[in-house]
């Protein structure tokens, strides 16, 4: 009895000392990649390039290793190791940018604290009840989970995972499980899973504030980012369960901040993590890439499509391959208009409709839309929908090109407008995304569960909605 209970604690050790091993290694070739590319950074916007460019390496070696059976604890310490080298010896650690004095605290800074933190003690609390009594999200239990023991029983990612009769889940991008199976390679059991979830919320909300920072608005992009996290359809589905909205939502948010201070090629990796991790920010990455390079210099425009889209497909190609490999379509929900093959799905005919489905129909929207939106929502959620699409419409608005900000090289208006139109496409994809109104014909009892499928489209139009005109202070 004792013995056993002196392995588990020295294997429990193990896994902590390689946990701070990893970090401390991906931490230092972060930096180092970032002082090498982003020399004259510091401060937030610095911090956040260095964490999609240390969660972007982590997913790198996973993905190399999961791929040929080696997704074990000494060979993902030994990746991590041997990533830093490199980076080390191909880049400079020498100073950083200027450090700057942060300024005095405003009501504005105060209140965003304020919302931040409840919002974090919001999901803190329903973390530790899943310590208490275990994840019992459905989803968690359905795939999420499943999937992440079985990569760190197996060493393997790339394998189909069939949990159950829907036989396309399987080919859901898969990052945020792994990022669990990692969690359980190196302690050995799901110890991490509850709590990691509350980190991703952490780094959205400071994505948010980098959205707003180059024009003096960035208390303000953190409430509106909190405003849609502290809903009950995000909360109850991401705090301490294995969900993966939230660690699309950071992605997608971090995306948007790094072009916004001027980091196009870590932005497009963000934005390739983004669509690595949920089917539900295709639209919305879609939508940002078609306005990166529309609002590029004419002259310009290739070159910005090239250097946009080759990390973003090197970031988050990796599932959509897999797929393309085991079955001949990358997204074998659709056979793009049947060019590509895909399988017909007699189990699933019929229930995976989307609201753009009843969007006529006043006796369902009362029966199912409404009670759905008042519980995920709030009692107030017609103003979160109003100010979701009346912020991105601000955006659209003419605007005063302010002085170049510190991380402002796009001092135009453009980029403000590009994002209006960008959060509206992402809410109209929502509309028409499958499975939104799941459930038989004329039933749609998917609609309150699914609702969370708005969260990275409501974020970001709320996260923007201070950027429009009449409301930021360019080069502030």
């Amino acid at each position: 009895m004792g013995g056993s209970a002196s392995v588990a604690i020295g294997r429990y050790l193990l896994g902590v000392i390689a946990l701070a091993v990893i970090c401390a290694a991906l931490a230092l070739a972060a930096v180092a990649i970032r002082r090498r590319i982003l020399a004259d950074w510091s401060g937030a916007p610095a911090r956040l390039a260095e964490a999609v460019i240390g969660l972007a390496l982590l997913i790198g070696v996973l993905e190399l290793l999961g791929t040929v059976g080696l997704f074990a604890l000494a060979p993902v310490v030994i990746g991590c190791v041997l990533v830093c080298w490199a980076s080390l010896r191909s880049a400079s650690l020498g100073p950083g940018g200027p450090v700057r004095t942060l300024p005095k605290p405003g009501p504005a800074t105060v209140l965003a604290i304020l919302g931040a933190a409840t919002v974090l003690a919001e999901w803190g609390a329903l973390t530790i009840q899943s310590y208490n009594v275990g994840i019992r999200g459905f989803d968690s239990l359905w795939y999420h989970l499943p999937w992440a023991a079985s990569y760190a029983q197996t060493g393997n990612v790339v394998s189909l995972r069939f949990t159950d009769v829907e036989y396309l889940t399987p080919f859901y991008p898969a990052t945020a499980e792994m990022l669990h199976g990692l969690g359980i390679v190196l302690l050995g059991r799901d110890t991490i899973s509850p709590g990691l979830n509350l980190v991703w919320l952490g780094l959205s909300l400071f994505a948010a504030y980098c959205i707003g920072r180059p024009r003096g608005v960035g208390p303000a992009t953190v409430l509106g980012a909190a405003v849609a996290l502290g809903t009950s359809m995000m909360d109850y589905s991401q705090a301490g369960a294995a969900a993966n909205d939230v660690v699309a939502i950071f992605f997608l948010l971090a995306a948007v901040a790094l072009y916004l201070n001027g980091a196009l090629a870590v932005a497009a990796v963000a934005a390739g993590l983004a669509v690595g991790v949920k089917l539900t920010v295709l639209g919305p990455v879609l939508a940002l890439s078609a306005g990166v390079v529309a609002i590029a210099p004419r002259g310009r425009r290739r070159a910005t499509a090239v250097a946009w889209l080759g990390p973003l497909v090197l970031a988050g190609g990796f599932w959509y391959l897999r797929n393309l490999v085991a079955v001949g379509n990358p997204l074998p929900w659709t056979s793009l208009g049947g060019l590509l093959p895909t399988p017909a799905a007699p189990l699933q005919q019929n229930t995976g409709f989307s609201i753009a489905h009843y969007l006529t129909s006043a006796h369902l929207w009362s029966r199912f839309g409404e009670p759905a939106l008042a519980s995920g929502l709030g009692r107030w959620w017609w103003a979160v929908l109003a100010a979701a699409v009346l912020g991105p419409l601000l955006c659209l608005l003419p605007g005063r090109s302010g002085r170049k900000g510190d991380y402002l090289p796009l001092s135009s208006h453009a980029p403000v407008r590009m994002l209006g139109v960008v959060a509206l496409v992402s809410l109209a994809a929502y509309v028409v995304t499958p499975e939104t109104a799941a459930g038989p014909a004329g039933d749609p009892l998917g609609f309150a569960f699914n609702l969370r499928y708005l969260g990275p489209a409501l974020t970001l139009a709320l996260a923007v909605l201070p950027l429009a005109p009449p409301l930021s202070r360019p080069g502030a």
